[in-house]
């Protein structure tokens, strides 16, 4: 064993450096694997937080257009119910009006609307 030449003294220590070597390439390659992996997981947190923040801002504005259009049936219908009782109103007045000449009064009736405190005139 003592007498080993150079030539197997250079053998072992390349094959112990390439073990070495061998080792640091896997550490380095793990960590680097580990690094990789942290920074897609920030880039996949990153995108999420994006996406959630969107899915947000659809959400409010989604709810936003439907107060308006709540608020615009809303008025559409009161607007409805106001023209017709104005229609109504109208149409109660021409017949009024329409019927007045065809109402033919008796003296005698005139003149109990007279006595009753109802002026006839």
């Amino acid at each position: 064993y003592l007498a080993m030449s150079e030539k197997d003294v250079s053998q072992a220590l390349k094959i112990d450096y390439l073990k070495k070597a061998n080792g640091f390439l896997q550490s380095y390659t793990l960590l680097k694997d580990s690094l990789f992996d942290d920074d897609k997981a920030k880039e996949i947190g990153r995108v999420e937080m994006k996406y959630n923040m969107e899915v947000e801002q659809i959400k409010v504005e989604r709810e936003a257009e439907e107060k308006a259009e709540n608020e615009a049936k809303e008025m559409r219908r009161n607007n409805n119910i106001q023209y017709s009782g104005i229609f109504f109103i109208l149409l109660l007045m021409f017949v009024a009006v329409a019927f007045t000449g065809y109402i033919q009064v008796s003296t005698k009736t005139a003149e109990g609307l007279s006595w009753a405190g109802v002026d006839a005139a």
